[in-house]
């Protein structure tokens, strides 16, 4: 268990050599919790902030909206579809297929797939007596391999001129997935459509609002918080941000129609990492 400072940037909290790294917290009087337009106002709020503190381009906050937490699970048949160079093409029908991780994104020569909000999250947690919210960045132990959830003609175009000219199918998305996991020694395997709004939010119930209640005010039981997030409740938060931070983007990026395949790791990742087998081979499918 670690808890470090980082200056302008909040405190990492590193539980078995997974991290995250918490911006900003808030928890509520007793008996008090925010509407759906108060946290959403109150993500624009941290939103803004954020991209002055990072002299970015501020978002338009054209289209906001709260997450689910949970999803219906895809169907067995379910596809995915990935829009890719010539060059790429030879591996992924070899089965060779090459993982980045989440913050890959942020540096990324691509400026179409480049997206510096990659990871960051508000998580906002129900209790029975008052709700907590929390920003983070996270995805730090995790792998993602971003494809289409569909590849209608209508906007080829636009995606082709995004991504690269060739279009692949993966057959039986799930399966696929597992299999790169069973590959890759990964804890958890999620396959989930990412859903597009200005505002990354989840919403969710949990204890931990309540439990931290319990710590007074004070720099002392600030760092006795954050320790005991550290060691007891790191896997939770990095779980409950990732329909924010993992499955969430803008909704400038909303023509990509995201099917994003996630692969979470025992300890953080650093680089990017290939898999190959002949059992993944067998998912791919060229269309064009």
């Amino acid at each position: 268990m670690a808890v470090e400072h980082l200056e302008w940037q909040g405190f990492k909290l590193t539980m078995q050599d997974r991290s995250v790294l918490l911006r900003a917290l808030s928890i509520s009087k007793e008996n008090s919790s925010l509407s759906d337009h108060q946290l959403i106002e109150f993500s624009k709020a941290l939103g803004k902030f954020s991209d002055d503190l990072e002299l970015r381009s501020p978002l338009a906050f054209s289209r906001t909206a709260i997450t689910p937490l949970h999803v219906p699970t895809l169907s067995h048949d379910a596809a995915a579809y990935k829009f890719t160079k010539d060059e790429a093409v030879p591996f992924w029908l070899a089965g060779s297929i090459r993982l980045h991780p989440l913050t890959y994104y942020h540096v990324i020569e691509n400026d179409n797939a480049r997206d510096v909000r990659e990871g960051f999250g508000l998580v906002s947690l129900r209790s029975e007596k008052r709700e907590m919210s929390v920003e983070l960045l996270s995805g730090f132990n995790s792998y993602v391999i971003c494809t289409s959830s569909d590849a209608r003609k209508s906007e080829r175009v636009e995606r082709h001129a995004k991504f690269g000219p060739r279009l692949l199918r993966i057959n039986r998305a799930n399966e696929f997935a597992e299999k790169v996991g069973h590959l890759l020694g990964a804890s958890r395997v999620v396959v989930r459509d990412v859903a597009y709004s200005d505002s990354k939010i989840v919403r969710g119930e949990s204890d931990l609002a309540d439990a931290l209640a319990e710590f007074d005010v004070g720099d002392e039981f600030q760092m006795a918080m954050f320790e005991y997030l550290a060691d007891h409740r790191v896997d939770q938060l990095v779980e409950a941000a990732e329909a924010a931070s993992a499955f969430t983007k803008p909704n400038h990026y909303r023509v990509e129609r995201e099917r994003r395949f996630l692969f979470a790791m025992d300890r953080d990742v650093d680089g990017s990492i290939d898999v190959q087998s002949d059992e993944l081979a067998e998912h791919i499918e060229l269309i064009t």
